[in-house]
C-alpha cells in the first residue's frame, strides 16, 4: 500500500446539487488513529458554496459541519467510526436532501436527530 490510497470515491450532481465523497486509507496517526481520513461534502451548484460537510478526525471523532461557509467551527458529533457505516450515512442525508423542496429544513432535522446521541 501506497502511504495514501483511495478506497472510496464518489461524485456526482443531482439538480441544483453536487456532492463528493472520498475515503482514503492512511497510515494511523493522532489524527486518524483508525487509518482512515474521511471527506463527505455537499453544495449547491448554482451558489458554489458548500452546505454540509461530514468528515473524521481527531480530536472530534466524525462530526457534520451543518454551516460550512459560515460557521465551520460548529461541529456535530455522529456516533459512526467505520467509514462504509459513515459513507452509507451520509448517502442517506444526500439522499433525504435530494427528496426535499427544503434542504435547510432537513439539515435541521439531521442536526436535531444527530444530537440526540449526544452524551
Amino acid at each position: 500500500m501506497s502511504e495514501t490510497e483511495l478506497i472510496i470515491q464518489q461524485k456526482k450532481i443531482s439538480g441544483n446539487f453536487g456532492y463528493e465523497v472520498k475515503v482514503r486509507k492512511v497510515p494511523p496517526s493522532p489524527i486518524y488513529p483508525d487509518g482512515y481520513k474521511i471527506n463527505c461534502a455537499l453544495w449547491l451548484i448554482e451558489e458554489k458554496r458548500k452546505i454540509l460537510i461530514l468528515d473524521a478526525h481527531e480530536p472530534f471523532g466524525t462530526h457534520l459541519h451543518p454551516e460550512p461557509e459560515t460557521n465551520h467551527d460548529l461541529r456535530i458529533s455522529v456516533p459512526l467510526k467505520d467509514p462504509i457505516e459513515v459513507v452509507e450515512y451520509f448517502s442517506v442525508i444526500v439522499n433525504r436532501i435530494l427528496s426535499s423542496a427544503d434542504y435547510k429544513k432537513v439539515i435541521q432535522e439531521v442536526v436535531n436527530e444527530a444530537n440526540q446521541y449526544q452524551i
